[in-house]
């Protein structure tokens, strides 16, 4: 694992600014999309009640304690999910 973070920092390193500046600008992008395509994820987790079958009392439950969410992140991701 050290090895692998060591070798990513080298090749962050060795980008000119711009490549580093939209390198980062896409990994922002993909963020947002994997944000709500979790919420998404949650959503039908609570339709189907999928959490009650893994003896999780809610989705809530379920995201901070079989995910390993925090509950801050969970509580605004519901709140979306509405």
């Amino acid at each position: 694992m050290k090895e692998r973070t060591a070798s990513y920092f080298k090749k962050l390193g060795a980008l000119s600014d711009t490549d580093l500046d939209r390198s980062t600008g896409s990994l922002v992008a993909e963020e947002k999309r994997n944000v709500a395509c979790l919420i998404a994820h949650l959503s039908e987790i609570d339709r189907r009640k999928i959490h009650l079958e893994l003896g999780y009392k809610s989705v809530f439950e379920y995201a901070t304690k079989c995910l390993c969410l925090s509950e801050g992140s969970v509580y605004l991701r519901m709140q979306v999910a509405g």
